[in-house]
């Protein structure tokens, strides 16, 4: 299994980054395989986007960049080093599609950002916009959400479609 964790390296972005090492990990404990890769896409109103934001980044202002996420993760959580990191600037959407594309992933995990409906209206949200149509299975993450071994319950909405009963399926 292959997994794509998009950051920004936001508050709301870690539950994302939480939820899909804790499903990496689960599926490892039942002796799946499970890569993961964290891409950080840069945008203009975050100041570390100013390292990869540009066409023009060196390779050395990427590596910098992927030293923060690395850090960033290791303040957050108690993760091994089994993960790729890959960085980015520009449209968190397109990036994120492309590298779903690229690294074969089966699964798309971002967070909910925490601004307002009136902000996302305005401006946008990726989670939103990549869950319209979604490039793989895609879990999008509250920034309250909980993790998995807090609760072995989780809500499907069916309409008795052929994709409804693909998310039963994964949810099961």
């Amino acid at each position: 299994m292959r997994l794509v964790i998009g950051t920004d390296l936001s508050e709301e972005s870690l539950s994302a980054v939480r939820w899909g090492f804790n499903y990496a990990e689960m599926l490892r404990q039942r002796g799946q395989e499970a890569r993961v890769k964290v891409l950080y896409v840069a945008k203009s109103r975050y100041p570390q986007a100013a390292d990869v934001s540009s066409e023009s980044a060196t390779p050395a202002k990427r590596k910098e960049a992927e030293k923060k996420v690395r850090n960033w993760i290791g303040e957050q959580l108690a993760v091994d080093g089994d993960y790729e990191v890959g960085v980015e600037g520009g449209v968190p959407r397109e990036q994120l599609r492309g590298e779903v594309e690229t690294f074969d992933a089966d699964w798309l995990v971002v967070g909910l950002t925490g601004r307002g409906a009136w902000s996302r209206l305005v401006a946008g949200s990726t989670a939103l916009g990549l869950s319209h149509s979604p490039p793989t299975n895609m879990a999008v993450c509250h920034p309250d959400g909980s993790l998995f071994e807090q609760t072995d319950e989780l809500g499907v909405g069916v309409d008795f479609s052929e994709h409804s009963d693909h998310a039963l399926e994964l949810a099961a």
